[in-house]
């Protein structure tokens, strides 16, 4: 609750259920036993917004797996792939140089061929 008094907002996405009945190993979405997961962000200038998420996030990480859903993308994560994909990772970069080899379905946070 304090981390919510940061001017950051945090969304709440509720996991569990149907979620979490499929093999955390079947799909890119490493995240099956989670209850939560917890979006941070700001509405205010860009010094302003990264200040008060990295404060917010400081506050609950403590209560966190180190994971992060991969839909929310963020760059100041310090291990990216390994934070949104776990376990999955080896062999979605496999899949990566299997069927895009070339990298030509390339973004920012890409997931580089193995």
């Amino acid at each position: 609750m304090k981390a919510a008094g940061t001017g950051a907002s945090l969304v709440c996405d509720s996991y569990g259920g149907a979620v979490n009945r499929v093999a955390a190993d079947a799909t890119a979405f490493v995240h099956r036993d989670a209850r939560f997961s917890v979006q941070v962000l700001s509405y205010a200038p860009i010094g302003t917004a990264k200040s008060r998420v990295a404060r917010a996030r400081a506050m609950i990480a403590p209560y966190g797996d180190g994971e992060a859903y991969q839909n929310y993308p963020d760059l100041a994560l310090s291990d990216p792939l390994q934070a949104w994909y776990g376990a999955n990772l080896p062999r979605l970069r496999s899949i990566k140089a299997t069927y895009d080899p070339d990298g030509r379905f390339a973004f920012a946070q890409d997931i580089p061929a193995a």
